[in-house]
């Protein structure tokens, strides 16, 4: 939200053209969404009955699945995101800023719907405070002082700058939530479950 404020103060072309791409990528996003929900949901069935290993089977298929459907939304991107930009908006520049917010956002993207897989395996296992714990580096260890150095004029908002600095943020999310759950997987018992154990 921060940092919205920050696109707001230096534009209605820059804040409009974001808020457009940011409309399209989250309504392409929604397939992303629903998976990450029922792998959340079919993780804490197989944890609960003890199948550890049909439960890394149901993530790593939805990673996959996650990462086909990205893929796709980023052809779709390359392609026709300029096209879709001046069909809705016939100001030039707000196209301009969500042609740009595209590209710098897509690869960051990518990694969101990696990461949303990564946090099925908390919602499932009630291994939620990871999830706050990567709120919090991201939300208090990066926006809030980089909000403080522009508000110090330490650091000149552009909106370069504020999308490298989006980009940074989406990127380290997959990768703490990576981390968190392979402690997570690790924890769990080595024996194998014996009955019940297909998908």
């Amino acid at each position: 939200m921060g940092l919205l404020l920050v696109l707001n103060v230096m534009g209605t072309d820059e804040f409009g053209g974001y808020g457009f791409a940011m409309w399209v990528m989250w309504t392409l996003l929604i397939p992303v969404l629903a998976l990450g929900e029922a792998t959340s949901v079919i993780v804490g069935n197989y944890f609960g009955e003890k199948r550890y290993e049909d439960l890394l089977n149901v993530v790593k298929t939805s990673m996959v699945l996650v990462i086909v459907i990205m893929l796709i939304i980023a052809g779709i991107g390359v392609l026709w995101w300029q096209s879709l930009s001046a069909f809705f908006n016939p100001n030039p520049a707000m196209v301009s800023y969500s042609v740009a917010t595209f590209w710098w956002l897509i690869i960051p993207y990518i990694g969101f719907g990696i990461g949303t897989i990564f946090r099925s395996i908390f919602y499932g296992t009630g291994q939620t405070r990871y999830i706050f714990y990567i709120a919090c580096i991201i939300n208090i260890g990066m926006i809030l002082p980089f909000i403080a150095l522009i508000k110090m004029g330490i650091i000149t908002a552009s909106f370069s700058s504020v999308m490298m600095f989006y980009m940074i943020s989406f990127l380290l999310d997959p990768v703490l939530a990576f981390i968190w759950a392979r402690k997570v997987v690790s924890e769990f018992p080595d024996k194998k479950p014996v009955e019940n154990s297909s998908v």
